[in-house]
């Protein structure tokens, strides 16, 4: 891949999105380009900008914030090519915000804790996926 692939992360705790920056640049195969998102007010312009092939999306945002249950729909409605990745902390949980993520499109989904491995492969395979839709091979 000698174009970077353009993640886009949003969790509002910004050591967590560092961790995944670092995942994510450390790898040797891949040329990334990141950017992280703390505010999810901020995802919809961020991403406008950015034009992300993969967004990592934290499944909860403190309350006064804006839900995934809005995010997600806007952000598939404005970027229908872009793949969604939801990073869940529900393992062993109530299943219902997982089974609404992926009613609204999520491409895939994450369990918390997330090892580098794991994310750089799921990242991989969705931005592969991401270049099959577009053609931009």
């Amino acid at each position: 891949m000698s174009n970077p692939v353009k993640v886009l992360i949003v969790d509002d705790e910004a050591r967590v999105a560092e961790s995944y920056r670092g995942y994510l640049v450390l790898d040797q195969d891949t040329n990334y380009h990141v950017e992280a998102v703390l505010h999810p007010r901020d995802v919809l312009a961020v991403a406008e900008r950015f034009r992300p092939h993969v967004i990592l999306l934290d499944n909860f945002f403190p309350e006064g914030e804006v839900g995934i249950d809005q995010l997600l729909p806007a952000l598939k409605s404005r970027f229908e090519s872009t793949k969604v990745i939801i990073i869940t902390g529900q393992r062993g949980r109530e299943l219902a915000p997982i089974q609404r993520a992926l009613s609204w499109q999520a491409d895939d989904f994450l369990d918390k804790p997330v090892d580098p491995k794991t994310l750089r492969d799921h990242v991989k395979r969705a931005y592969d996926l991401y270049l099959e839709e577009t053609g931009e091979r």
